[in-house]
């Protein structure tokens, strides 16, 4: 996980659209929450980021579906 990748998804997940529907996450959304979030990777929580060139478009939870 890089620099770019934790601040991209800090970027896509700081909107109220995300964050009023996924109640577990702060708002506002920080760099510091993103990191956490992405390091609790396990069997339950794996996220797949979608990718447009160097942008992040979305990601999905695939254990959550």
């Amino acid at each position: 996980m890089t620099d770019g990748e934790v601040s991209a998804a800090q970027r896509l997940t700081d909107d109220p659209l995300i964050t009023n529907v996924l109640e577990f996450l702060p708002m506002p959304f920080t760099e510091h929450d993103a990191l956490q979030l992405l390091r609790t990777q396990d069997e339950n929580n794996c996220f797949l980021g979608a990718w447009l060139g160097e942008q992040l478009v979305g990601a999905v939870n695939p254990p959550a579906l």
